[in-house]
């Protein structure tokens, strides 16, 4: 099975992964937590939150390139559920976790639902098209308190991908994005 994560930046997803991760603790499975090597801000070998909640599971591959599951995985012993954050970074995820899925593996994504022009990310379409299950995650936003499901940019940066925090980048709603 497939689950697909998604939402704006601070939305939870990465909360929401680490809960799966406690679950998947009390009941004594074998789990590996994925995530991409270009979010190294609170820690480089686990899963983080932006209010710094930390998840070091026994079994974390760091990686640019989600091919190099299948490796990680052959080292490891009874391995069921593979978590992955930040999957909006992975080229050729959908392809992957979609054949780890066949193999049995229950997979667990996260990952943002569109960037700071609120265009969608190719990887997430490409999950999204392949997930048993799609959960769409909300934000506050910061400017009038509604519901925000996209992450305004506060910085001149044209870059697609920007590593930051709330200096950075905050949730906004529709109406909101247009304001500064």
């Amino acid at each position: 099975m497939i689950t697909v994560i998604c939402g704006p930046m601070f939305s939870g997803k990465s909360s929401m992964l680490i809960n799966y991760e406690r679950r998947l603790n009390i009941a004594k499975k074998n789990y590996l937590t994925v995530n991409h090597t270009f979010d190294n801000r609170y820690v480089k070998d686990g899963i983080a939150t932006h209010d710094k909640v930390i998840s070091k599971g026994k079994n974390h591959l760091t990686c640019s390139n989600v091919s190099e599951i299948y490796s990680k995985i052959k080292t490891l012993k009874d391995i069921d559920t593979i978590i992955i954050d930040e999957a909006q970074f992975f080229n050729d995820i959908a392809q992957t976790v979609d054949s780890l899925a066949f193999e049995g593996y229950n997979i667990i994504c996260a990952g943002l639902n569109s960037d700071y022009t609120m265009k969608p990310f190719k990887a997430m379409n490409e999950l999204f098209a392949v997930a048993d299950k799609i959960i769409h995650l909300q934000s506050t936003c910061v400017k009038c308190g509604c519901e925000a499901p996209f992450t305004k940019r506060l910085t001149k940066d044209t870059d697609i991908i920007v590593i930051g925090e709330s200096d950075v980048y905050e949730p906004r709603c529709r109406k909101c994005m247009l304001k500064d």
